[in-house]
């Protein structure tokens, strides 16, 4: 008997272990099935993100999957009522998937779009909706060869300034990428500029410069 349990106990082991091995190679099999995004993202926004782009990719619905979530963005933006109904915390779930599925209907948003958003939407994640657009566009963005530039100025730019600034850009780019440059203004920074190019990051700005030679000076003293 006891020689018995010990067996039946060996058993049931075995059989844990295989079906956590199981279940290891299979998420395993899905990660490498994925198709990856070109650019990294991150959060959970860049989760459902990566996943939408590998699932869209797959079935080769990226220009669709891109168009629905250009309008649903959109809709976050018009129909304020929308969209504190599908970010509120205290609209329940059952109520936010009846609400997607009639923006879904209206605007003809694909199932494959339909099914993330319901998906976010069951776990809690619609809060973060406005990030999963803005990362979902970006990795469209990369995808198309796009590189995302933004300049910022104490003062906007004029015509020739911005001209000027567009030819020195475009030596950063390789072939076959295309700059889309966003402009913003900052009097904080005195004057100067800051440069984001991609992942990369340059702060010219005199304020930048004011801070360092000030934490020179009493370091010195």
């Amino acid at each position: 008997m006891y020689r018995e349990g010990i067996q039946a106990r060996m058993f049931h082991f075995q059989m844990s272990s295989l079906r956590m091995a199981v279940r290891t190679f299979s998420s395993s099999s899905s990660v490498a099935q994925m198709v990856r995004p070109p650019i990294s993202v991150f959060g959970i926004e860049g989760r459902y993100a990566s996943a939408l782009f590998s699932a869209a990719s797959k079935e080769n619905q990226l220009q669709n999957v891109e168009r629905d979530m250009v309008l649903m963005g959109q809709v976050m933006e018009k129909n304020r009522e929308a969209a504190e109904m599908l970010q509120s915390p205290i609209v329940t779930k059952h109520e936010k998937k009846q609400m997607l599925q009639r923006l879904a209907q209206e605007h003809k948003i694909s199932p494959l779009s339909l099914n993330t958003l319901a998906a976010m939407s069951e776990n809690g994640r619609l809060g973060l909706i406005h990030k999963f657009l803005k990362t979902f566009a970006q990795i469209m963005s990369a995808e198309r060869g796009e590189v995302q530039v933004t300049v910022t100025t104490a003062k906007p730019l004029d015509a020739s300034q911005g001209k000027a600034l567009e030819a020195a850009l475009a030596k950063f780019s390789t072939k076959g990428q295309t700059m889309r440059i966003e402009a913003k203004v900052d009097p904080t920074i005195i004057g100067g500029m800051i440069v984001s190019i991609g992942d990369k990051y340059v702060d010219m700005s005199t304020a930048s410069k004011i801070k360092m030679y000030s934490k020179i000076i009493e370091e010195t003293v």
